[in-house]
């Protein structure tokens, strides 16, 4: 009975999306007939119903790194927009830095001061450095 309502759960479900189900024959459906035929059957216990959480189900999460340390002087290069949570001490000294810098997609470059140009990175280590 359970596993009546829950494909009822998932046939409503689908009628949201524009889905045809096309049944095949395990000669025409290669994919599907291998995977029947595995031996290894983790997914289910002995006995037991079907795990509805797998264990790699965080595989495709997207995970975000951190913002360069440049992200503000690039965005404010850009679109002349200023941090939102930039305070007024630290907006003059901001203000003041942004004009060493250059934007030439897709990199960042600071006039130093021997007045060379040179290209900011982030390195891998977590520290900040301009070569």
């Amino acid at each position: 009975m359970e596993s009546k309502d829950r494909l009822m759960h998932w046939v409503l479900l689908l009628q949201e999306c524009d889905v045809v189900i096309r049944d095949r024959k395990g000669i025409e459906n290669q994919v599907a007939d291998h995977l029947s035929r595995l031996e290894n059957h983790d997914h289910v216990e002995e006995g037991e119903e079907i795990k509805e959480a797998f264990p790699n189900e965080q595989f495709f999460a997207i995970t975000q790194d951190p913002s360069p340390w440049y992200a503000d002087y690039v965005n404010y290069l850009v679109s002349g927009v200023l941090p939102p949570e930039i305070e007024s001490k630290t907006r003059k000294r901001f203000l003041h830095d942004v004009n060493f810098y250059y934007w030439d997609e897709p990199y960042l470059y600071k006039q130093c001061a021997d007045q060379l140009m040179r290209r900011c990175i982030l390195e891998k280590r977590g520290g900040i450095s301009v070569v």
